[in-house]
């Protein structure tokens, strides 16, 4: 049989997403705004073509995709102290995530080390994230897109 002109579609593969691209679909998808000029089945339509370019189910596989549920829960339930900087490592796993927050946590004991890691983080991500006023994804996102 002749093979049709193009590309093999099994010889495709889907590129690897770094955690920043995954983090910005992720808010894509939790940002969305209802718009009721555009109808809710509209606006369905574009929540789940959000949602499937955040998990990716055509190349993820289940456990990929619980993994990612469960590390956004994580990380969106971790006390104010250790959030921002936790997030903003874009931790690509759970145990990853964890494992951060364990290493956070004997940091933060010992005596001057939590302002020295304010500082840091400070440094690397910007006064909003430490404060709470904006989250490292969307510092992310301003710095990736800052004419948006």
């Amino acid at each position: 049989l002749p093979r049709p002109l193009g590309p093999d579609p099994e010889s495709e593969t889907i590129p690897e997403r770094t955690p920043a691209d995954l983090e910005f679909s992720r808010l894509r998808f939790r940002e969305f705004v209802y718009q009721e000029a555009a109808g809710p089945h509209q606006t369905l339509a574009r929540l789940h073509e959000l949602c499937r370019q955040w998990l990716r189910p055509e190349a993820c596989s289940k456990e990929q995709i619980l993994e990612m549920l469960v590390l956004e829960q994580f990380l969106g339930i971790l006390p104010d102290r250790v959030r921002p900087w936790v997030v903003a490592q874009y931790p690509e796993s759970c145990k990853k995530a964890a494992s951060l927050v364990e290493g956070l946590t004997d940091v933060l004991e010992e005596p001057g080390e939590a302002a020295a890691l304010k500082e840091r983080v400070l440094e690397e991500t910007g006064s909003g994230v430490w404060e709470g006023l904006e989250s490292p994804a969307m510092a992310l996102q301003r710095k990736l897109f800052p004419h948006v």
